[in-house]
């Protein structure tokens, strides 16, 4: 029964594979009006990747498990054509690894080119599909190779002592062990560039800021982390934690292409070098009692990032989505506290899903200013002036003495808790 499980299944799965030719791949080629002539084999390439190559492995794999099958009436064992397929599995390793970009690639075709949304959609309807997403059909030979393990292990458990599949099929399963842990490791060191590729596309300008100031092409951008958080009112909040930027979004659905977001910008994005996080967490008694995600060094003192909070810093609402309504909040919603620092500062009040939720967002925010403050710290030297003599809070906590570009005079500059 393990072995038919075997063999039944990889039929489907070569027959699935075939309805990417015949539903998807064909019908794109005959038609140019869902994308150019010109572009429409890089599109197919960007999507589908090598999937003929792909097919054409277990394609061999299936043709001989189903020979077997018709030449024996019991069957004898699988080892045989499993060890021969495990001898050219590199085609699928470089499918699997391009799967999660093809899958971004699918949804940024969608959101802006509603024929392909429609010629998508149409395609999932066709009774061969089963209703399931081209998703779906596009990451089938990565859902596969990770299948194999189990099904051989059902098998090698009901292997008599003395068939030769003892021996070949712990060889097979262990490859393909090994080949799932490349996969792993190569997809894990694709998915910054893939997030980010996503995120470029949902994208859009906002609340007087463009989006192009992000220099979200820049192949050294990092997506540190995001997720939905919550305005008081219910309003949902897509907040992204760049390497250079804590970002917040108001999320979208494209009305032509299902299951598709976009994302607008709510609001001018912090720099983390001017970003700084609390949660309910920490000390209540104002801003400079709680555990800061960093601290400037003056002197022999240090000043945590919230000490350095305008006196008039208010909280702020975000707004929300055009005639849209607040979502119901997490029965377990915690709140947490982002400041930009700085004469222009303010506190932005959001909420999260629950506490874990909320510690996570705390955790990575101040990992990230830390990590800034150290690539500070290499230029930035900062000399106390005096540690006594002046009253705060404006103090003077630095000097920089430069020559007056139009005087020609000397002149000294002030860093207090204020500002300059």
């Amino acid at each position: 029964e393990s072995i038919y499980e075997v063999i039944g299944t990889e039929r489907d799965y070569v027959h699935d594979m075939r309805l990417i030719d015949t539903i998807f791949v064909e019908p794109l080629l005959r038609r140019d009006d869902i994308i150019p002539a010109n572009t429409v084999g890089a599109k197919i390439w960007e999507i589908f990747y090598n999937y003929s190559e792909a097919l054409q492995i277990n394609d061999r794999l299936c043709a001989a498990l189903c020979s077997l099958q018709e030449k024996h009436h019991t069957m004898p064992g699988i080892g045989g054509p499993f060890m021969e397929w495990t001898k050219n599995l590199e085609p699928l390793v470089a499918y699997s690894v391009h799967v999660p970009e093809a899958q971004a690639e699918i949804e940024c075709e969608m959101a802006r080119n509603p024929e392909f949304a429609k010629f998508v959609a149409d395609a999932e309807s066709h009774p061969d599909s089963r209703k399931l997403p081209l998703q779906s059909f596009v990451g089938r030979p990565a859902a596969r190779l990770a299948r194999y393990t189990l099904l051989l292990d059902a098998v090698l458990k009901h292997t008599p002592a003395d068939n030769p599949d003892r021996a070949l099929l712990p060889v097979v399963i262990s490859k393909v062990k090994d080949v799932l842990a490349r996969i792993d490791r190569l997809t894990g060191e694709r998915a910054n560039y893939v997030r980010i590729k996503k995120l470029r596309a949902q994208l859009k300008s906002g609340s007087g800021f463009d989006v192009r100031a992000l220099c979200l092409d820049d192949p050294k951008r990092k997506l540190v982390h995001g997720g939905l958080l919550y305005q008081s009112d219910g309003q949902r909040v897509m907040t992204f934690l760049l390497d250079h930027v804590l970002l917040f979004a108001a999320e979208h659905k494209v009305a032509h292409a299902k299951g598709v977001s976009e994302y607008t910008v709510l609001r001018e994005p912090v720099p983390i070098h001017l970003l700084d996080v609390i949660s309910s967490a920490d000390s209540a008694g104002g801003h400079s009692g709680h555990q800061s995600g960093g601290t400037a060094t003056v002197g022999r003192r240090m000043l945590t990032r919230a000490g350095l909070l305008r006196p008039n810093t208010v909280a702020s609402s975000l707004g929300g989505t055009s005639g849209s309504s607040g979502s119901p909040l997490p029965s377990c919603a915690t709140p947490i506290t982002f400041h930009k620092l700085g004469p222009n500062g303010w506190s932005q009040l959001l909420l999260a899903g629950n506490a874990q939720e909320r510690e996570q967002w705390v955790e990575v925010v101040r990992k990230r200013i830390a990590a800034d403050d150290m690539g500070l710290a290499l230029d930035i030297a900062l000399k106390p002036l005096s540690e006594t003599d002046f009253i705060a809070p404006n103090a003077p906590l630095c000097s920089a003495s430069f020559r007056s570009p139009t005087t020609g005079c000397m002149m000294v500059m002030f860093g207090a808790m204020d500002g300059l």
